[in-house]
């Protein structure tokens, strides 16, 4: 059995061993097994679940491909993503080209150009980033250059046409919000442009933004004050946030000055494990949002409390040491189960670069550099 992919933001590998994997659902008590006898190539219930549907992990068997996933308080083994069974993946496909044709195979989907030529999309729609495409033809210099948009909740990805490249490909972007008023509309429109179609008419090129790091743009309609809006597209974060009532600011990194500022953390060893704590100004008040402090692989190790001021303090247990895979661990803050930024002490000469806290525990540290 290969693991082609884990989605850590909902779950991790507890244990691995011959005869099962054990995966714990984050931040729950809740865990369940993959054993040999749903590594059949068929599809099999596992266990009632409270979590919302999602993918949780691509295996590969034989070379065949099978998707633990959850639907609808369920969580399914699957070699389905096309809807046919009760336990499939249910993905959508929006079509932007009628001369290309989309048919179901046996397990998933197959695009078809006007000359027949087939691509079949498959478990590569959940795998973030570039996918080259070498079967099919673009006939017409007319044709669009998005051809399809497939969408699993926070996973979207686009079949494009590169003119400068001359070929097709799919590009799979992962889309997380914090967005507690829903008022924003944030819709990726292709895989370098998004709209705020709540709040402006306007069109934003991802690659001006990450070039010009700030950009406004004009609503659609007066704004009052809202809550400010990140978005967490693939690794990078981009914050929306009110200007005045026609225009709406986007910057590109919320961890950027003048966003983000740690004045200082201090860190010690306690008789339960490692206790930090510190102060940090964010732009846009932030502090009362971001709850879990986690490593890179979605393991929750504490949770923080904050002060109104932006002092913060959090523990992490030693029970949570023994939980370490690795014997370096940077630390992460985070909102529920996505993941926001290091926690980097920035500026101060005589903090920078250097390591906070280390505890030996069962050969387990936790480095905060």
């Amino acid at each position: 059995m290969n693991i082609k992919k884990i989605f850590n933001e909902v779950c991790l590998i507890e244990k691995y061993t011959n005869e099962f994997l054990k995966i714990k659902m984050f931040d729950s008590d809740e865990f369940f097994y993959i054993t040999p006898k749903y590594l059949d190539l068929r599809e099999h219930a596992i266990k009632k679940t409270n979590f919302e549907d999602n993918i949780l992990m691509i295996l590969e068997i034989d070379q065949m491909i099978l998707y633990v996933h959850i639907k609808n308080g369920m969580i399914y083994i699957s070699p389905y993503l096309n809807g046919n069974t009760e336990k499939s993946l249910d993905i959508s496909i929006e079509s932007y080209y009628d001369k290309f044709k989309i048919q179901k195979t046996k397990y998933a989907y197959e695009v078809l150009d006007e000359n027949n030529n087939k691509y079949e999309i498959n478990e590569s729609i959940f795998l973030k980033g570039y996918s080259k495409i070498d079967s099919l033809e673009r006939i017409h210099s007319n044709e669009p250059y998005i051809y399809l948009k497939i969408r699993y909740h926070h996973i979207v990805g686009f079949l494009e046409y590169t003119i400068s490249k001359k070929e097709f490909s799919l590009k799979t972007s992962y889309v997380q919000m914090i967005d507690l008023e829903e008022r924003s509309g944030f819709n990726l429109i292709s895989n370098n442009t998004f709209e705020l179609s709540n709040l402006s008419n306007e069109v934003i090129k991802i690659s001006e933004l990450i070039k010009e790091k700030h950009l406004k743009i004009k609503s659609k309609i007066a704004l009052q004050n809202f809550n400010p809006v990140i978005v967490k597209l693939n690794n990078r974060l981009f914050t929306i946030s009110y200007n005045s009532p026609d225009l709406i600011n986007i910057e590109q990194d919320l961890v950027e000055k003048p966003t983000f500022n740690v004045s200082h953390i201090n860190s010690s060893n306690t008789r339960h494990g490692i206790k930090f704590s510190g102060h940090i100004d964010y732009k846009y008040h932030f502090h009362n949002l971001f709850n879990n402090v986690v490593t890179r692989d979605g393991l929750i190790l504490a949770k923080i409390q904050w002060e109104d001021n932006g002092d913060f303090e959090f523990e992490v247990s030693k029970n949570k040491l023994k939980e370490l895979k690795e014997v370096h661990n940077n630390l992460y803050f985070a909102y529920n189960e996505i993941i926001i930024h290091p926690l980097i002490v920035e500026n101060p000469d005589n903090l920078k670069n250097t390591v906070l806290c280390t505890n030996n525990h069962k050969k387990h540290h936790i480095f905060q550099e």
